[in-house]
């Protein structure tokens, strides 16, 4: 979130602060999420693909970020690890969206998903 300054220095702002520290907690969140909702479909024989699913996603989760920590302390050791830093980080945001979008279709697909609009046009 803070650029690099003309020497190459990279100076660390409040705001560069709140940026990194609010990705990590939010990551954080969606990974104790994750967790949280295999271990409630693994309860539920109905719901027991999506537990695979969801935990496929916070491995992948954990890996990502994982590797986005140790690519951040490798592009602070040399001057061509910059913007690889960046990349590690969206692949993370397109997993978590990758997730959202497949648990939300799942809901959607579920039989115990009733549309209002289709029960109200068929009374």
């Amino acid at each position: 979130s803070d650029p690099p300054a003309a020497d190459g220095t990279t100076g660390y702002t409040t705001v560069g602060a709140l940026h990194d520290l609010s990705g990590l907690v939010s990551g954080l969140a969606v990974l104790a999420g994750l967790f949280a909702l295999a271990r409630a479909c693994r309860r539920d024989p109905a719901w027991e693909r999506t537990a695979r699913l969801v935990r496929i996603l916070a491995v992948l989760l954990v890996v990502g970020m994982i590797t986005e920590i140790i690519i951040g302390e490798l592009s602070t050791v040399g001057p061509d690890g910059d913007g690889v830093t960046g990349l590690a980080q969206r692949i993370d945001l397109a997993i978590q969206m990758t997730g959202a979008i497949l648990l939300g279709l799942r809901v959607y697909n579920s039989p115990r998903y009733v549309d209002p609009h289709t029960e109200a046009a068929a009374a």
